[in-house]
């Protein structure tokens, strides 16, 4: 973490990218042209597509000295609350999970939002007929690591920002920011778990 704290940091003391930019700014100043990158997830490539059309390039994200870059990688899912599966409601609730899984849906789901489908065959399809922007977002997803889906995930998030907010601001140094961060994390799950 401190690696990567430190890393950042240089990258804007190189003017490449701006401490005080949060995701907002940075997807908006690559859309209009202002920045000449960005890292984003998947969610955003429909969005880069329309805004950008030939003028945008997706790569695999290179390597930072000798680490590799391991994005993280997470799920739309459908769920069900209680017992609702074996309620009245169970054959509608069945047929919906059947009809957004369908062929059909998934195709339509990845050509409009690029949420890749679950459906196997389809992904094959995708791999086959992908240009190179396509190709490149299927191969950085082949090396990410599967994010937890635990309720702690969002306190992490969140100690991540702090501490990365008070560390780009030089209040902290990259070895203090990495234990606030771990310890902003711990009690806000502490707390969310009281509620």
């Amino acid at each position: 973490m401190e690696d990567a704290l430190n890393f950042y940091k240089s990258l804007a003391k190189r003017s490449l990218v701006s401490a005080e930019c949060t995701y907002d700014c940075g997807y908006k100043d690559f859309i209009e042209g202002k920045v000449a990158y960005a890292i984003n997830g998947e969610w955003a490539v429909a969005d880069f597509e329309h805004h950008l059309r030939d003028d945008l390039g997706i790569a695999l994200i290179p390597n930072i000295g000798k680490s590799a870059f391991k994005p993280l990688s997470s799920s739309l899912v459908l769920v069900f609350p209680d017992k609702s599966l074996s309620s009245n409601k169970a054959a509608a609730l069945k047929e919906l999970s059947e009809f957004l899984q369908s062929e059909k849906v998934q195709k339509r789901l990845y050509q409009e939002a690029r949420f890749l489908p679950v459906n196997a065959d389809l992904i094959n399809q995708i791999k086959q007929q992908s240009n190179p922007n396509q190709a490149a977002m299927l191969a950085q997803l082949e090396q990410a690591v599967p994010m937890s889906a635990e309720a702690a995930q969002a306190s992490a998030w969140l100690g991540l920002r702090k501490g990365f907010e008070l560390f780009s601001k030089g209040v902290l140094d990259a070895a203090k920011a990495r234990e606030y961060m771990q310890q902003f994390a711990e009690r806000d799950y502490r707390q969310t778990q009281k509620q």
